[in-house]
């Protein structure tokens, strides 16, 4: 299972950790990048805070948290206002047992021609032209086995119109010679 072999390397990670610094003295940030599809055991990342002073030990949270919440989250627990241009939530009242102030009622995202919408009950994954959808209900099939958007056609339409309100433009669509062409090199002054 998935989270059994990232239990393993989360442990064994923060283990190498603690041998080689004092964590005390840090803010520890765990982000695990893997964009390849869009099943849940794939988009739902672990992030992981750790308060200097302990604070929340132990306890986890439903809030759909992005990448882009690090820069102002961060800011925030190192005593610093994060500026109103920086895009983002402060993810640190969660600490207090408190919400972040930004609603969050669900998460999507993309990868190459596709995309998704996740809430507590339901899951979105489409292509970016709509040419077919897959609907999943996460509260009677958390491991996304039967799939329903021809049961639920108005779900579909909700989260599809969610996602295009929310990014305010519809998703990229790439072309097969673009997706199939090999990815570019960085130029070689990044290197020096």
């Amino acid at each position: 299972m998935i989270s059994e072999g990232f239990d393993t390397q989360r442990t064994s990670y923060i283990d190498g950790i603690v041998g080689a610094t004092k964590v005390d003295d840090y803010t520890v940030n765990f982000e695990f990048d893997v964009p390849f599809y869009l099943f849940e055991e794939l988009i739902h990342v672990p992030l992981m805070l750790r308060s200097p002073d302990g604070r929340a030990a132990g306890r986890k949270s439903d809030y759909f948290a992005t990448t882009v919440d690090m820069g102002p989250t961060l800011m925030s627990m190192a005593g610093h206002e994060p500026p109103g241009s920086l895009d983002g939530t402060d993810l640190s009242p969660l600490l207090d047992g408190d919400q972040p102030a930004a609603e969050r009622p669900f998460a999507y995202g993309g990868y190459a021609n596709f995309s998704f919408v996740r809430e507590d009950r339901w899951k979105l994954i489409a292509r970016n032209d709509k040419s077919w959808n897959m609907l999943f209900d996460l509260e009677a099939d958390p491991h996304e086995r039967r799939e329903l958007s021809r049961r639920h056609p108005e779900v579909v339409r909700r989260l599809w119109k969610q996602l295009l309100e929310t990014t305010h433009s519809r998703p990229p669509r790439y072309s097969k010679s673009f997706m199939d062409s090999p990815p570019r090199e960085p130029p070689k002054s990044w290197y020096q």
